[in-house]
């Protein structure tokens, strides 16, 4: 069975998917922005149960001083809108906010939509303000969405060349068995293979993979841990926005949907918690199978 919202195959939807910089400037059908509100509303809920609601918002003028003081302006260009997500404060808000997101983003790729990741804290901007973001939400990312342009534009290909956006890191540098450091083989992995594979495939700020998964002894349990990256430049994103925490949350998403799809029933269990000094590994969360 295919999850929820997702059309064709989760791997299908995972290998479309591409940080989206340009589009052709169209605005979004009545058929698409029917489908995303659908889904928006129907979403959830989240592994942690935080309290997160989404909009979609039109692209306006003002959203260039938005994402101006992040950068990251100049690299989207004629964006159909935006997702905007606004959250209450939980322990394990951030993660839940890039689960659910991710899980948008997905099906958004997989009916041919492009979007783009923009991290950062959002809640005092014209998104906050078009979604009606209340003083008890914060908005700490949204996603550009639209028509991709018919050709990728030359600086776009710089700036993926640049962040190695093609690349992973290897299956045994992410997987192991027992504890970090013990490779977890393929073989080994069986019927989990391809949830891993979807893992090893989704998208992390500046394309840093900060995910560590590794496989209890002897149980159908995978546990989701957080491996801080040392030279992460804190002062132009961890201070925004606890983007490695986001980057979890897309991890779950990604293994998360290829479960079910695989028909296996799961479910995510809080981990030991978060380290957020530079070079720590925390124990986020852990996926069982079994109810």
């Amino acid at each position: 069975m295919n999850p929820l919202f997702i059309e064709g195959s989760v791997a299908d939807a995972v290998k479309k998917r591409y940080s989206c910089r340009t589009y052709d400037g169209r605005y979004l059908d009545a058929a698409a922005r029917e489908a995303i509100s659908l889904w928006m509303k129907d979403i959830g809920p989240a592994p942690f149960g935080s309290s997160i609601r989404f909009a979609l918002v039109a692209a306006a003028d003002d959203d260039a001083r938005a994402l101006r003081g992040l950068g990251t302006y100049g690299f989207i260009k004629k964006p159909a809108g935006f997702i905007v997500g606004a959250m209450k404060d939980s322990p394990m808000n951030l993660e839940d906010f890039g689960f659910l997101m991710e899980w948008l983003i997905l099906a958004a790729a997989s009916r041919g939509l492009g979007t783009c990741w923009l991290g950062g804290t959002f809640t005092r901007s014209s998104f906050a303000e078009r979604i009606g973001c209340a003083d008890d939400e914060i908005i700490p990312a949204v996603v550009s969405i639209g028509y991709p342009a018919d050709a990728m534009r030359m600086f776009e290909r710089l700036a993926r060349w640049k962040v190695d956006a093609d690349n992973r890191l290897s299956w045994d540098a992410l997987f192991s068995e027992g504890e970090i450091g013990t490779p977890l083989s393929r073989k080994a992995a069986g019927a989990y293979t391809n949830p891993l594979d979807m893992v090893r495939l989704a998208p992390s700020a500046v394309n840093y993979q900060p995910w560590r998964i590794v496989r209890e002894k002897g149980a159908e349990a995978y546990r989701f841990h957080l491996a801080r990256t040392r030279d992460f430049d804190e002062k132009s994103f961890m201070v925004k926005a606890d983007l490695q925490r986001i980057d979890m949350g897309i991890a779950m998403a990604h293994f998360d949907l290829a479960t079910r799809e695989a028909g296996m029933e799961g479910r995510w269990e809080k981990g030991q918690g978060i380290q957020a000094s530079a070079g720590s590994v925390s124990h986020v969360a852990t996926w069982r199978n079994g109810r």
